[in-house]
């Protein structure tokens, strides 16, 4: 290896030359040292796991302590190479002795300015270089050949013709590089936050919160943290829809959409039942596009926060579920050590029902998700989270088997996933796995929306017998509920309304009330997947069961199994025909269905990729973000007379208020402990 030039054995010189120098040759992204860390989803360093007592930069190499050390050293370099040229040029022999300058230094910025600028041009012309002596010149002559100006702050720059005979020159010298994280302006505040949503932390950049960046700093922001597409606002396209009236669409339908794209189309809400079926459809492919994991390879921990969407998803309307799923959405291992810490059990170890509402309710308010009168966001839904905790102990020991295998199809990877996360069904499995991959993903989650609709064109049922059946187990089960009702009224010495009972499924229809109702029949009709045993009495595994789930390497092996029933099969094959003609894959395409029913563009931005290094932002910034969506509109589920959603609303001000960015995180294949390891 050779030896890095280094005439008086100064400190940040003395390492080979092949090995760079971090504080003096690294540049984000290629420092081996950090960057390649902890690759899963890009996060750095461990020691960045809490820093809301020393905030920095994911990527940094040094924290803030040490910043003005390395300016002082990087200086230093640019003084050398600088003084030893023009001591070459001069006829000099030896290395130029800059101790003198270096001493300098350190006494004050200013007066270290003075002795060596980095703007070595204005120094030549602002002092007679009499009075400084012959350091003037090397500090020109080092500019003219190349002085590193990557780390040069803002200051004045003279013009060329007050540059003297380097006059010439001077133009290049006033030349600045662009802002960015590698170069931020010096009297901005340093970035705070955490990426550990435990620690409730704010985030700010440049001095100010979240949902008052423009989008530049927006831009600047995702920069910072090494996200290159958080912004800006891509040049707004204006189109017209189905009744000719204008909407606008970021950068038009062409290449992806950045983070403030989504947030601003959410701001500016456009109604995609108005708009023309093909025109839609190019949406929804820069949709898929936009959403598919960097490099088109989902990470594990995109893999781990999929699910959780999935789990977190029952009976929580979409907006809640993306903050819940948020707020637990991995960032490092140390993360998915505590999620897997917050039961005292096992996966597979009995637990009675106590115990485990107990503990779910506790990872809940760990979380911020309980309800807003216990100082939580009230988003935490019907699941139980204790299930998710068990995910993290089994995706901690094997997160490869949660992912889709290139050699199985998506019903078959659902069933198997499905089948080894208690908490999961055909439709929360489905709507958690496709996240691998979402613009090619030929599996859809059949919920409510999709599952009325698909009724209206009599394909859900076998034949009229099973519609019949179905109608009249509909019709008892309203009648329960009815006098269930009454009932409990009575219990409490409550007076309440006489019971509604229907005589036939047309007179449950005309009930308030019933639309929910047939849709969660609905829903349980589709959702009715079989649950065989995956042992019989003998030992042995079942022979009746798919043969890719008798040999699943199962990371704990389950007592039943899931095998997607014939309804929702059905439903994935009307599905697919109405992917066809809409030229998508299935899952994009009941996406674009799912969003002309509901009357809402939903980029799902939580899901957007990148977020990952960014840190999590604290409780009262997300309240802020849920008072947002409460003024557009997007915490209304009432519906219209045809059973729509209302359509959402304008949001005054700017569309970073939308924006829950920096809930996703990170995680690093190359650290995740395996079984071998003696992880537990």
């Amino acid at each position: 290896m050779a030896d890095r030039y280094n005439p008086f054995g100064l400190p940040y010189l003395d390492v080979p030359i092949e090995r760079p120098n971090e504080v003096v040759d690294s540049r984000w992204p290629d420092q081996p040292d950090v960057a390649n860390a902890y690759r899963m989803g890009g996060l750095a360093a461990m020691d960045q796991y809490r820093m809301q007592d020393a905030p920095h930069a994911v990527f940094g190499a040094y924290d803030r302590g040490q910043a003005q050390a390395a300016r002082d050293q990087a200086q230093a370099g640019r003084v050398q190479r600088s003084a030893d040229v023009a001591a070459g040029l001069s006829g000099q022999a030896g290395p130029a002795d800059i101790r003198p300058l270096l001493s300098g230094m350190r006494v004050a910025d200013t007066i270290g300015e003075t002795l060596a600028p980095d703007d070595v041009l204005g120094g030549t012309t602002l002092f007679n270089p009499v009075k400084i002596g012959r350091r003037a010149i090397p500090a020109a002559a080092g500019a003219i050949l190349g002085t590193d100006t990557a780390e040069a702050g803002v200051r004045a720059r003279l013009p060329p013709a007050r540059a003297g005979k380097l006059g010439e020159v001077a133009a290049v010298d006033n030349w600045l590089p662009p802002r960015g994280h590698n170069n931020p302006p010096a009297d901005f505040p340093a970035p705070t936050g955490s990426l550990n949503p435990l620690d409730n932390v704010d985030v700010t950049f440049r001095g100010k919160q979240l949902k008052e960046l423009t989008p530049e700093e927006m831009q600047a922001f995702g920069e910072h943290y090494g996200v290159k597409n958080l912004g800006p606002l891509s040049p707004l396209q204006t189109f017209k829809d189905m009744h000719g009236n204008e909407f606008q669409i970021p950068g038009g339908t062409g290449g992806t959409w950045t983070y403030y794209d989504t947030l601003h189309m959410k701001a500016n809400p456009i109604n995609p039942a108005n708009v023309d079926r093909t025109l839609h459809a190019e949406m929804q492919r820069k949709l898929g596009r936009t959403m598919t994991p960097e490099g088109g390879v989902a990470s594990d921990a995109d893999v781990f926060n999929g699910l959780v969407f999935g789990m977190t998803s029952p009976n929580n309307p979409l907006f809640p579920n993306q903050l819940s799923q948020s707020r637990l959405r991995l960032r490092s291992p140390e993360m998915l050590n505590d999620l897997a810490s917050m039961i005292p059990w096992k996966p597979g170890e009995e637990v009675t029902p106590q115990a485990r509402k107990l503990v779910s309710d506790n990872i809940a308010a760990r979380f911020g998700l309980q309800s807003s009168g216990a100082g939580g966001l009230g988003t935490r839904g019907t699941a139980d989270y204790s299930r998710v905790a068990e995910m993290a102990q089994m995706f901690r020991e094997n997160p490869a088997f949660f992912r889709k295998d290139p050699n199985e199809s998506w019903s078959q990877a659902v069933e198997r996933i499905s089948s080894q996360i208690p908490g999961l069904s055909m439709k929360t499995g489905s709507f958690g796995t496709v996240w691998q991959d979402p613009a090619h993903a030929a599996i859809s989650a059949i919920d409510r929306h999709m599952a009325r609709e698909l009724e209206k064109t009599g394909g859900l049922f076998a034949n009229p017998a099973e519609r019949a059946a179905w109608e009249n187990q509909s019709v008892g089960r309203w009648n329960k509920r009815e006098e269930k009702r009454v009932a409990d009224a009575a219990k409490k010495g409550e007076d309440a309304a006489p019971a509604d009972l229907a005589t036939d499924f047309d007179n449950l229809m005309t009930k308030s009330g019933s639309d929910g109702h047939i849709g969660e029949m609905l829903l349980d009709h589709v959702g009715d997947a079989k649950t065989p045993k995956f042992r019989l009495a003998t030992g042995e595994v079942n022979p009746n069961i798919p043969q890719h789930l008798q040999q699943a390497q199962w990371v704990r092996e389950p007592e039943t199994v899931f095998k997607m029933g014939r309804a929702y099969k059905q439903a994935l094959d009307l599905n697919q025909k109405i992917a066809d003609e809409n030229g998508l894959n299935l899952f994009m395409s009941q996406w674009m269905e799912w969003d002309r029913i509901r009357n809402r563009f939903e980029p799902h931005e939580n899901m957007f990729p990148g977020l990952s290094k960014l840190p999590a932002p604290s409780i009262r910034q997300l309240r802020d973000v849920d008072l947002a969506h409460k003024a557009t509109g997007h915490k209304t589920y009432g519906k219209t007379d045809e059973g729509s959603l209302q359509p959402t609303r304008s949001l005054a001000g700017l569309p970073a208020q939308m924006g829950y960015l920096g809930l996703t995180g990170a995680i690093a294949p190359a650290v995740w402990p395996r079984r071998e390891e003696g992880a537990r």
